[in-house]
């Protein structure tokens, strides 16, 4: 079916939805708060960068730690609105009037589940960040990328199988 005839459905969000989306809030807004009850012990310059083992390799003001949380925000944002829209998504296989219901779903609970592990990889990041700032460590621990791309990917693999036996 082609993208532009594919059914628009009203799915209700599933119990995992809600649940996966009320964690993804709640870990955003304690990295606000992380942020707000740090921000009078930050020294003037902060770590801004990470290499890929995890060292700081790059500061910067004490204003951009709210930089993470804000991002973290805006991403959360967006992809809560873009899951609404499970109907424009790029799928690897047809979607039939059939099968709609089920993808569209499969599509929606991916999109949750990368959210609330986006929330969480910035969450971290971010106090990391300021535990950094404040010598209580020295930069990410050496699993934090290995960890992420984990997963990243394995959600993104699990979702293909899964939806690819529902086709």
């Amino acid at each position: 079916m082609d993208k532009a005839k594919r059914p628009i459905l009203k799915i209700p969000l599933s119990s995992t939805e809600r649940l996966l989306g009320l964690i993804t809030a709640l870990v955003v807004a304690l990295t606000f708060i992380n942020v707000f009850a740090a921000w009078s012990n930050l020294p003037d310059i902060i770590p801004t960068h990470y290499n890929a083992a995890g060292k700081i390799d790059g500061t910067g003001p004490k204003w951009t730690v709210w930089l993470v949380p804000g991002v973290q925000l805006v991403l959360t944002l967006v992809i809560s609105i873009v899951s609404r829209f499970p109907h424009t998504f790029n799928y690897p296989w047809k979607i039939t009037s059939e099968n709609a219901g089920r993808q569209y779903l499969m599509a929606r609970l991916l999109l949750v589940w990368l959210r609330l592990e986006l929330a969480l990889l910035f969450a971290y990041l971010n106090w990391k960040t300021i535990q950094s700032a404040l010598n209580q460590a020295n930069g990410l621990d050496w699993w934090f990328l290995p960890l992420t791309l984990i997963a990243m990917f394995g959600s993104l693999g699990i979702y293909l199988w899964l939806a690819g036996r529902m086709k």
